[in-house]
C-alpha cells in the first residue's frame, strides 16, 4: 500500500502521516517529488506500506511558485501516475480553509503569508483533479478519529 498525502503548507500531513505509520507497519517518507527517478527507489524489498508526506503533486505546486516553473514535465507526470497507480498507490487530499493553515503555521512558529496560502490552496486543488489516482478528501477539521477511515479506505482502494 503506498499512501501519497498532498496539500498546502500547513494542512496537517505530517501530523496525519506520523497517525498513520502509529497506527500500521508502513514507512513514511517526506521527500521531494520525484521527477526522472523511479518510484522503485522508495519502495522496500520486504514490500512494507509507504506514507509518502508530499510527492508529485507538491512539486507541480511549488515548482511555479518558488522556481517559476516545474520539473515535471506532463509526461514525467503521466510516468509517475501510472507506476504510482500500477503499485496501487491512493492519494489522501488535505486542503483546509486558508485561515486553518494560518493558524496551524503560527502554532509551528512561522510568519504564513496569507495571499500565499491561497495560491497554495487554489494550486493544490486543480492538481488534485489532474490526478488519476483515488482519492480520499480528508474532512476538515483534521480529527485523529479519521486515521482509521483514511487506513481502511486505502486497504479497499489498494490494487
Amino acid at each position: 500500500m503506498i499512501i501519497i498525502i498532498e496539500g498546502p503548507d500547513g494542512a496537517g500531513k505530517t501530523t496525519l502521516a506520523r497517525d498513520i505509520v502509529v497506527r500500521t507497519t508502513a514507512r513514511c517518507f517526506h521527500k521531494s517529488a520525484p521527477t526522472k527517478r523511479s518510484i522503485d527507489e522508495y519502495l522496500l524489498p520486504d514490500g512494507s506500506s509507504l506514507v509518502l508526506d508530499r510527492w508529485h503533486l507538491g512539486e507541480l505546486v511549488y515548482g511555479p511558485l518558488v522556481r517559476g516553473e516545474t520539473d515535471m514535465d506532463d509526461e514525467t507526470f503521466l510516468v509517475v501516475e501510472d507506476k504510482l497507480k500500477a503499485r496501487g498507490a491512493v492519494l489522501v487530499v488535505l486542503n483546509p480553509p486558508v485561515p486553518l493553515m494560518v493558524a496551524r503555521l503560527k502554532e509551528r512558529g512561522e510568519v504564513p503569508l496569507e495571499s500565499r496560502l491561497v495560491l497554495e490552496s487554489e494550486a493544490f486543488a486543480a492538481v488534485f483533479e489532474r490526478s488519476r489516482l483515488p482519492k480520499w478528501y480528508m474532512p476538515v477539521p483534521y480529527e485523529p478519529v479519521f486515521v482509521d477511515n483514511v487506513i481502511a479506505w486505502a486497504d479497499q482502494h489498494a490494487y
